[in-house]
């Protein structure tokens, strides 16, 4: 995967006055770039996922690099990748989570729980909220020097 898009840096180089306003570039680099970068997560997923935590907590997500961060009254406590929800690990989630499955949600992250099965409301509000409980707040942040 690393050395396609290494190659694909090259040829965007090498070839961008042709590229730049052609339908060469939707032609041949589209296919390099679906088939070996992930694609974002969709905000219909995003806000339905926001939605099945509601019972934890005030839930909110925030955009980072394409996908997103999911809050708890301002703590983060998972990601959502590629449509799919990822939860910090933590005891309380193990003691709760139905199947247990560790995984980066993107390459080069620390694992983190994938929940595959986000429909049943109370569960995922439930695993929430207990996994927010061993999550430290988040350190304020600093004031801006004058």
């Amino acid at each position: 995967m690393q050395s396609c898009n290494i190659a694909f840096f090259f040829f965007c180089n090498l070839f961008y006055p042709v590229i730049r306003h052609s339908l060469f570039f939707c032609i041949f680099a589209c296919p390099i770039i679906t088939n070996n970068i992930a694609m974002a997560s969709s905000s219909d997923f995003v806000q339905y996922v926001v939605d099945q935590c509601g019972g934890a907590g005030e839930i909110t997500a925030k955009k980072m690099f394409g996908d997103y961060g999911i809050y708890c009254d301002g703590k983060i406590f998972g990601l959502i990748c590629d449509d799919r929800f990822y939860l910090k690990p933590t005891e309380a989630g193990r003691s709760l989570l139905l199947n247990i499955e560790l995984c980066p949600p993107y390459e080069g992250a620390k694992d983190y729980f994938y929940v595959a099965d986000v429909d049943d409301r109370d569960y995922v509000s439930q695993l929430v909220r207990e996994t927010c409980k061993e999550l430290p707040m988040p350190k304020p942040k600093k004031k801006p020097k004058s």
